[in-house]
């Protein structure tokens, strides 16, 4: 009979030490005054807030807000964006 093992539970290295980790993600929600919702992630945040900026100068532009993203939020975006292209399009 096989034994399992269990996998050794470690902490979470810090962002400048793990090397998998290259860039951090900046989510740019837009909000325009018709309702309708837009975001576009960066992963320098100096681009971030400029495209912000750019977007708040804008009449038709309620709101515009810069956000970090994780890892796990990446690929939720990532799968709305691909939900929201298929049926966009069908």
């Amino acid at each position: 009979m096989a034994k399992t093992m269990k996998a050794a539970k470690r902490g979470k290295a810090p962002f400048n030490k793990d090397k998998r980790r290259r860039h951090h993600h900046f989510l740019v929600t837009v909000y325009y005054a018709d309702g309708e919702k837009f975001g576009r992630v960066y992963t320098d945040k100096e681009k971030a807030t400029r495209f912000a900026d750019r977007q708040r100068r804008s009449p038709v532009v309620k709101s515009v807000r810069v956000s970090g993203l994780s890892g796990l939020s990446i690929v939720v975006v990532r799968n709305l964006a691909k939900v929201q292209v298929s049926v966009r399009f069908r």
